[in-house]
């Protein structure tokens, strides 16, 4: 029953008490007594009445999408920072920014505990920016005479319009993959599955970027990393 009709139905209760208890053959005071313990109960009932609704209220709530979860979920990795190491590289910098680069890092004590920081970031991230992918790439360079082995393949990976997104990526590529990428280098696309994940570097001797930016800077002790695990090139027809 709703809240509404069962506060009515408990006035309504009330309303006829009043005149039952009037009608009985006592004396004055004593009706009253009973009349103010009467009402004394039904108002406690109301209130627990109110109570169980609100309560109702927000187990309901917190059902729905977008209520209170009773379970902390760590958040899937979005699609997007897998798109490609540059994309990654971006995502990278944008999460340490907010979990890290906040913290006190002037005294050497600070020092030591931004090091941690940094260091436990790096192997989360490590865990978190990781899922399967699916790039469509076009071939830059293949190194010649080396088609029995695993090797270099320097790439573009292109976005669903067709366009280059980043700078072209150098990977070490299976040897049954590399005859058909040579022979397509500069006018075939290619479409590439695998695994791609982040693999931040810790090195506790770079505080800075430095003139150099190789590998590339992260964030104080922190470098970009990444490993790419695949699985087929097949040609895009």
């Amino acid at each position: 029953m709703k809240l509404f009709e069962r506060l009515a139905s408990a006035a309504l209760a009330a309303s006829i008490m009043l005149p039952s208890a009037l009608a009985q053959d006592k004396p004055c005071e004593q009706r009253v007594k009973e009349l103010e313990e009467q009402l004394r109960q039904t108002e406690n009932r109301l209130k627990d009445m109110v109570r169980e609704n609100e309560r109702l209220r927000k187990e309901n709530a917190e059902a729905k999408p977008g209520g209170k979860d009773t379970k902390p979920t760590r958040n899937p990795t979005p699609a997007e920072p897998l798109s490609s190491p540059h994309s990654l590289f971006e995502a990278l910098v944008k999460d340490f920014e907010a979990k890290v680069a906040s913290l006190p890092n002037e005294s050497k004590p600070d020092q030591v505990k931004f090091a941690g920081a940094a260091k436990r970031w790096a192997a989360d991230a490590t865990r978190d920016f990781r899922g399967p992918v699916e790039w469509t790439i076009q071939v830059v360079k293949v190194d010649p005479g080396a088609s029995a082995k695993p090797t270099d393949v320097t790439f573009t990976i292109l976005d669903k319009l067709g366009k280059p997104t980043g700078d072209p990526v150098t990977q070490v590529i299976p040897a049954r993959f590399i005859k058909e990428l040579s022979e397509g280098v500069g006018k075939k696309t290619f479409k590439l599955t695998g695994t791609f994940g982040a693999k931040p570097v810790h090195n506790a001797q770079r505080a800075e970027k430095g003139a150099k930016d190789e590998p590339r800077f992260i964030g104080p002790y922190t470098e970009f990393g990444y490993d790419l695990a695949v699985q087929n090139i097949v040609e895009q027809k």
